[in-house]
């Protein structure tokens, strides 16, 4: 179509490797065609060439054979590359699969954004397994606003428990939305932090998480010091939960080991009942930066105050 234009008809029916070898050419072999065309998807070839550290293609109407057909490419053409981002892509369980093959076995890939699309337990479970490859050096998974359950954090819980995994930072929720995880998908994490010591920052906002869940992540925290940040923001936590948690980093506060610094559990069913307990904690565990508490209905000004006074917490609560 022109000088400058590969197009591709929607209803071309083409596989991985040939998206990947047409988006190749183009990027090494022809240096006056600026733009790759699939379907509806306009693609500026630039972003393919040269010394690219980050593919950013946010919002491109991909659909799963353009996100592997692309990540494919990006590794054979873009040397440098650390960071892929695919976020409200229509990426499904088939092109996480095809990303997990291309991009992130034997590759430099540091961070993949998959947030806001269509994958599921398939899909998350080949990311998995290529974690395991002892070349994979992702250090950063963005994919809330997916599908994932607990049947797909199975196997990624697994692949975080191995030794020499390199993952420090799992974003599966966020205030935008996240994943249908619940207590037993949490609990499968919970297993993995007992033994994991790389990760710094875990999102689990929107994840269908009860008392139960906060209970088995408390439990871990006792044991685990690397995680920095936890969030469990827009949940169905109570006092319980709450309870349940600080009293695991409490006994983590007693190792005088590095530990949690920020825990966030704003929106959640949290009352009065538990603000003495997070007042406690607070006192218990001065390396803790910050408790964000704000949104849960049931903490009144009193509360409040049981939280600021006497220790001088205030800023360290966010309410």
């Amino acid at each position: 179509l022109g000088e400058g234009i590969l197009k591709l008809e929607p209803k071309t029916e083409l596989g991985r490797a040939v998206v990947s070898k047409l988006v190749q050419n183009v990027a090494l072999h022809r240096p006056k065609m600026d733009t790759v065309q699939l379907g509806q998807l306009r693609l500026p070839a630039w972003k393919l060439r040269h010394a690219a550290t980050t593919l950013d293609l946010s919002k491109w109407l991909l659909r799963d054979v353009g996100a592997a057909g692309m990540a494919d490419a990006a590794m054979h053409t873009c040397r440098r590359l650390t960071t892929i981002v695919m976020s409200e892509c229509q990426v499904g369980n088939a092109g996480a699969v095809g990303i997990a093959a291309g991009a992130l076995q034997g590759s430099f890939i540091k961070k993949l954004d998959l947030s806001s699309n269509e994958i599921g337990a398939e899909g998350i479970g080949a990311i998995a397994a290529a974690m395991a490859h002892d070349n994979c050096r992702l250090e950063s998974l963005i994919v809330d606003r997916n599908r994932i359950d607990a049947d797909g954090l199975a196997p990624l819980s697994r692949a975080l428990a191995v030794k020499g995994c390199k993952m420090r930072e799992l974003v599966l929720g966020t205030q935008l939305g996240g994943n249908p995880l619940g207590d037993l998908g949490v609990q499968h994490l919970a297993a993995a932090l007992k033994q994991n010591d790389t990760m710094h920052t875990l999102c689990l906002d929107s994840a269908r998480v009860t008392d139960r869940g906060a209970a088995a992540l408390g439990v871990a925290l006792a044991l685990n010091t690397s995680l920095h940040t936890l969030s469990l923001g827009s949940n169905s936590i109570g006092d319980e939960g709450t309870t349940n948690l600080c009293v695991g980093l409490m006994e983590q506060a007693k190792q005088g080991s590095e530990g949690l610094r920020i825990l966030k559990l704003q929106l959640n069913d949290l009352t009065d009942d538990v603000t003495e307990v997070i007042s406690d904690l607070l006192h218990a565990s001065p390396l803790l930066e910050m408790v964000e508490v704000w949104g849960n209905d049931g903490i009144s000004q009193a509360g409040q105050q049981v939280l600021f006074n006497p220790h001088g917490f205030r800023g360290r609560v966010k309410v």
